[in-house]
């Protein structure tokens, strides 16, 4: 094996962009890894700064479950749990394709990045557009393996042209007969919400993905999750807070431990689900929504997913410890002079 590292920096850096690093090191993960004649993983790690670049792994890709494409953001560089102007952050503010990255690869894992849309004004009719786009009429392979975790999502602004609809996270696996699977933990995707009602949190749509929410934190969405088409959505864990619906198209069978503000999750809840709840969070106003010390509707109420046999882990967004019960959404609450800390 010869994985590879590069860094994607403002200046410094092998690359300037995530875009540009995505092209400059396509090609044959499983052959032939950034050049060195030897399968190997492909890490990409983004330095702190406003990267304005839409990014797209497009088709020049070969991977598989061993050998596949690693974007991260060191410690030091990434969000504190809420959106960081500092940090390591993706945002596109329109021309002709309003997404912060595209995906065409089948193998693939984002961690701890902020990705932000600025739809202020925006006025190309006709398209769907997602701050990350996981899969976009892709065939993904049949052992597909997809993750986005610890991350930031967000919309800003009012588009002009009423048209469009606007995601957090878009999924539209095309291959038929295959079920690649799309995890996604511990992240917030909030204030998709648009004039005429299109905004969503996360859409899945057509053939049979198998999509694992676990652990997220939806805020300020017209519908915070759809399932679509054929794909399968497994909620477990995850915070709906003040969105206009939570979901839509779920099987209640897939779904628990869920806590929502609203009266219902839109599905038939189960007996460790929880409706009608108040959340405090740190500062709402300001987009910190890190649990605060005297929250009563989502801390210690959640399950521990740690062998949990579709998706196992066992920290939150801020890469803190989870432990005894775990807390619902992307926060673990841990109390000042906890043993872990925020990086």
């Amino acid at each position: 094996m010869a994985n590879v590292t590069k860094t994607v920096k403002s200046s410094g850096g092998d690359y300037t962009s995530l875009n540009a690093a995505l092209a400059g090191m396509s090609g044959n993960l499983t052959t032939d890894c950034g050049g060195t004649g030897s399968a190997g993983i492909l890490t990409i790690e983004c330095y702190a700064f406003e990267d304005t670049t839409r990014a797209a792994t497009g088709t020049g890709y070969t991977t598989s479950a061993d050998y596949y494409i690693n974007i991260t953001v060191p410690t030091a560089e990434r969000h504190d749990g809420k959106w960081n102007t500092s940090k390591y952050r993706m945002v596109n503010s329109g021309g002709t394709n309003l997404e912060c990255i595209v995906n065409a690869a089948s193998h693939i894992r984002l961690d701890g990045i902020q990705f932000c849309i600025n739809a202020q004004g925006y006025n190309e009719s006709g398209y769907e557009r997602a701050a990350v786009d996981l899969v976009y009429w892709t065939s993904i392979a049949a052992d597909g393996d997809i993750r986005l975790s610890n991350s930031i999502i967000k919309i800003i602004g009012s588009p002009s042209n009423t048209g469009n609809e606007y995601f957090g996270i878009y999924i539209a696996q095309n291959n038929s007969g295959a079920t690649p699977k799309f995890s996604i933990w511990n992240n917030i995707i909030y204030d998709f919400t648009v004039s005429n009602n299109t905004g969503y949190g996360l859409y899945t749509i057509r053939r049979g993905a198998n999509v694992i929410v676990y652990n997220n934190t939806f805020v300020n969405n017209q519908t915070a999750a759809i399932q679509g088409g054929s794909a399968t959505l497994y909620l477990k864990n995850n915070l709906f807070y003040n969105n206009g619906t939570d979901t839509s198209g779920v099987s209640a069978g897939n779904c628990d431990y869920n806590a929502t503000s609203k009266a219902s999750l839109g599905y038939t809840s189960s007996a460790h689900d929880r409706t009608s709840q108040t959340f405090t969070f740190v500062d709402a106003g300001n987009g910190d929504y890190h649990l605060a010390a005297n929250d009563a509707g989502a801390k210690d109420h959640g399950v521990d997913l740690s062998s949990d046999g579709n998706l196992a882990f066992t920290t939150d967004i801020d890469g803190q410890t989870r432990s005894g019960d775990w807390d619902i959404g992307a926060d673990e609450y841990v109390a000042a002079g906890g043993a872990s800390s925020t990086p």
